[in-house]
């Protein structure tokens, strides 16, 4: 079976990058199985860290992308996503994530990886955390 299983931790490679309202904590980590076409998306903690108010919805998106993601808009391919069926309230997280979702292949090449969260900002989805892996993807066709 073909699959590709990746691992992080969140703050060891985001420790430059400054406290979100809505943020991972923990490990997040995805695993894709190419024969099946399917990714699974994990997350220890997905926490709301407003003060008061409802998260809008959100979303896990796992992009797949020609150079490092530094923040700001999202360029790539998304690969797998997950929309949650409920928002958060404040203080409130969701724990030991893990979602199985439809992979979609992207054209063949050298990818990085970003598993980015989401909140719909009214017109469209805004990345408000996310997690760059270190290892590369290759995807071909076989």
């Amino acid at each position: 079976m073909n699959k590709i299983v990746f691992t992080s931790i969140f703050f060891l490679l985001l420790s430059f990058h400054s406290i979100s309202q809505i943020e991972f904590i923990g490990d997040v980590g995805y695993e894709i199985d190419l024969d099946d076409s399917e990714a699974t998306l994990y997350a220890d903690k997905i926490k709301n860290n407003r003060s008061g108010g409802t998260s809008g919805t959100l979303k896990l998106f796992l992009f797949f992308t020609d150079s490092k993601y530094s923040g700001d808009r999202l360029y790539g391919y998304p690969v797998a996503e997950y929309r949650f069926s409920s928002k958060l309230e404040a203080g409130e997280y969701f724990y030991d994530v893990e979602r199985t979702v439809e992979f979609k292949f992207p054209p063949d090449g050298y990818y990085y990886v970003t598993m980015a969260l989401s909140e719909w900002g009214g017109d469209e989805y805004e990345v408000v955390d996310y997690v760059n892996f270190d290892d590369r993807v290759t995807i071909d066709e076989y």
